[in-house]
């Protein structure tokens, strides 16, 4: 008479027990609150005074169209907290003119508010310094009337300004070009670019070299005649722009990359960017530099970096910072290397011939 209700409680039991189960083998799946939100923001101003603070304030947006506070929910950073601090409450505090991305974090959504900090009747004034549209890195930048506002421009010769006044002249200045002034009347935030000029012109590189490479910090047993390989190369210019193509070794070509490079000569100094692959753009980025060492298996010698060199009677030498590998394939699954040497004193050798 009792093995029935037995049998029915068993039963029971094992249907609550496979739920159970079905709820711990997908884990990742989004909670109910997650499917019925459209998007989270910062609600807050974008530009704030210094020493002064702000409340900012996140906010869930639901797809039927109510919203809620989740402040305190929220995981708040600052992409320059000596520009703008921030509490786990959402309370910005602004330590020094310039400029701050807020980020928030909640369940798997995230939002940002990019925050100027400036004093009230200044402005924000970007751009980019070059010459002959190549970008100069290292020029200073600076306000003539607040030599306080200065700033130095970056790898891609950008720079940024903050606070600066409606009516100014702003100086570039770098050794070995003339210098350049503009003055600006300044009602918004806006951007001003600047082309130098070079106090002589620039030397004339062109001509034939061997360009020899030189691996360094390299693994043990990777071949010397590996480690170390030597080209033809030929040198063109046009101002300062030089191109480099190389020849005398079989190359895997892809358009017009695989077997050459640019560079750039300055009053102090030549550099030469061998790009490596980039999966983040369609399609990829192909190496500048790609030579077949063995068809099978395939050994593909690749070389990716940034060159500072300079220029002499003999040639030009200086250092490859980057990487120098051989390889099974290119690409993001490339995961098989045969030997990998990253440093930042690879040797660069461009022997006038």
């Amino acid at each position: 008479m009792r093995t029935q209700p037995v049998v029915l409680a068993t039963t029971i039991a094992v249907v609550v027990l496979a739920a159970i189960s079905c709820q711990r083998e997908t884990p990742n799946e989004p909670g109910p609150e997650i499917t019925l939100l459209s998007r989270i923001e910062i609600a807050g101003p974008p530009v704030v005074v210094p020493d002064s603070a702000t409340q900012y304030r996140a906010i869930a947006q639901a797809r039927d169209g109510s919203s809620r506070d989740i402040t305190t929910q929220s995981q708040w950073h600052s992409s320059r907290s000596g520009v703008l601090s921030l509490t786990p409450a959402g309370i910005a505090t602004a330590r020094s003119m310039g400029e701050s991305e807020i980020t928030i974090e909640y369940l798997n959504l995230r939002a940002g508010l990019k925050v100027l900090v400036l004093t009230p009747g200044t402005y924000r004034v970007i751009g980019v310094v070059t010459e002959s549209g190549v970008p100069i890195a290292g020029a200073t930048v600076q306000v003539i009337e607040n030599p306080g506002t200065t700033t130095v421009t970056d790898a891609l010769g950008a720079y940024q300004l903050y606070g600066v006044a409606v009516d100014t002249h702003v100086r570039v200045t770098k050794d070995g070009y003339k210098p350049l002034s503009s003055s600006v009347t300044v009602g918004a935030h806006q951007t001003l670019d600047f082309a130098l000029e070079t106090v002589s012109p620039p030397t004339d590189v062109r001509g034939l070299y061997s360009l020899t490479l030189t691996a360094d910090s390299c693994p043990p047993g990777v071949p010397p005649d590996e480690r170390t390989r030597t080209y033809d190369a030929q040198v063109t210019q046009d101002g300062p722009r030089l191109t480099v193509l190389l020849s005398g070794a079989q190359f895997a070509l892809r358009g017009e990359r695989g077997n050459g490079f640019t560079g750039h000569i300055a009053p102090d100094g030549i550099t030469f960017v061998l790009s490596g692959w980039d999966d983040y753009v369609y399609h990829g980025i192909y190496y500048n530099l790609v030579e077949v060492l063995a068809d099978t298996p395939l050994k593909l010698y690749t070389a990716a970096g940034t060159v500072s060199a300079s220029a002499s009677p003999s040639g030009i030498s200086g250092f490859l910072e980057g990487e120098i590998a051989a390889v099974t394939a290119l690409g993001q699954y490339s995961n098989s290397e045969w030997w990998d040497c990253v440093s930042h004193k690879h040797r660069f050798v461009l022997q006038r011939r």
